[in-house]
């Protein structure tokens, strides 16, 4: 039985960070809740660092987790944490596995040209969501930037 509302595949034409940042900018002014998977500790201390400085105007509001019900945005390296209270969308910087059956919300993927173990990890996405029959997108970023639809 599945649980997962779709997946959306985001392939990067350049560093993982502006395009976190893009994406989150986006879902945070649509009014979406949004849950941030990185699984390395590091990373994503640097990543939250990076949210908190690299907008020019303002700042995308966020917190670490277990953070709270009114936060528009949640990182956590912690798996677990996020399938528990993930309801809405988890941007995926790292794979977990079994996650269609689950994610209570939509998944997004996110992965630049030279990561290959996620590139890897969306294809595998892709066909266990046909297998499932679970709706499906994939956009890639052009050299200019901009988001073409491609799947």
């Amino acid at each position: 039985m599945n649980i997962c509302r779709g997946v959306t595949v985001y392939h990067g034409a350049g560093k993982i960070a502006p395009t976190i940042l893009e994406l989150l900018t986006r879902r945070y002014q649509d009014g979406q809740r949004t849950h941030l998977f990185e699984p390395d500790e590091g990373r994503l201390q640097a990543l939250d660092d990076y949210l908190w400085k690299a907008p020019k105007e303002g700042f995308l509001p966020h917190n670490l987790a277990p953070g709270d019900e009114a936060d528009p945005i949640i990182l956590s390296a912690n798996e677990q944490h996020l399938l528990d209270h993930c309801r809405d969308a988890l941007l995926l910087l790292g794979p977990i596995e079994n996650l269609l059956e689950r994610l209570q919300g939509e998944a997004i993927l996110v992965f630049t040209q030279d990561d290959q173990s996620n590139r890897q990890y969306a294809r595998e996405l892709w066909r266990a969501c046909e297998q499932s029959r679970l709706p499906k997108q994939y956009h890639q970023q052009d050299s200019q930037g901009s988001w073409i639809k491609a799947g």
